[in-house]
């Protein structure tokens, strides 16, 4: 099995067409896990058309571990407000269930953020810890693991998920969240390029010649950094939104 981590709008806009293509040349299992429990993985028009494609599931990271009922419990609190579109054709019964735990889910992230000011990403780092993800990994047994480029250890449990994945050798790969535009670019850019280099995969697949050289003139290993372009603005990805993007006035 592969799995994708994604976590917000620009991630899943570039790795979307990625994720379409693997699922269209594989016969493997491909997932596709939030590791932000407040994006709604269910009203996103790209993820719909990844959820309605053969070999592929969409989840939150947080709900997939049932054999761990604690933070199953746990994540499901977490998660549970931002499932609202995948219960418009239920019940009575089930709507008024999926409400309560809409409810439930609003107010334990309240209580935990403003209340007791919890950082969420700390909170998730210590509930789905090392420990957690190995099981979990054990168990499915991924091929390969792969991350968008801003993916860094203190965002939400990735720290963990990298130190298993290193434990078990399992490869791990990053893919651009966007385009860098600049030939050269600014000092305010050093933090992106700084996280690249510090926190880099495995595998780290780049957009331009111009980039990779700032990169690599920042300290970027040179090992295993392929410059492939963007999947998101080929032609055959780009017939495709034409056909998915939400009609807008």
């Amino acid at each position: 099995m592969f799995v994708f981590f994604i976590n917000r709008f620009n991630d899943i806009d570039h790795m979307t067409p990625v994720i379409y293509k693997m699922a269209k040349q594989t016969e493997k299992k491909i997932y596709v896990y939030s590791l932000n429990p407040s994006f709604n993985i269910n009203s996103d028009y790209r993820l719909s058309l990844l959820n309605n494609t053969p070999r592929i599931q969409l989840d939150y990271f947080y709900c997939c571990n049932k054999e761990k009922p604690f933070s199953l419990i746990i994540g499901h609190l977490l998660c549970g407000s931002c499932n609202k579109s995948s219960e418009l054709n239920s019940g009575l019964f089930k709507k008024s269930l999926f409400k309560f735990r809409w409810v439930i889910s609003k107010l334990f992230k309240f209580f935990l953020i403003r209340i007791i000011k919890i950082e969420l990403s700390s909170f998730i780092s210590k509930i789905f810890n090392e420990r957690w993800v190995e099981n979990f990994f054990k168990k499915e047994t991924p091929q390969v693991l792969i991350f968008d480029h801003a993916s860094h250890p203190k965002l939400y449990n990735v720290g963990s998920i990298l130190k298993v994945a290193k434990k078990m050798g399992i490869p791990t790969m990053d893919i651009p969240h966007g385009i860098p535009l600049f030939v050269e670019h600014p000092h305010q850019w050093n933090k992106a390029k700084n996280a690249l280099v510090n926190f880099r995969k495995d595998h780290s697949i780049l957009h331009h010649k111009f980039w990779k050289e700032e990169l690599l003139r920042a300290g970027l290993d040179p090992k295993n950094t392929p410059i492939l372009g963007s999947a998101r603005f080929c032609g055959e990805w780009m017939e495709i939104m034409e056909k998915i993007v939400p009609f807008d006035e």
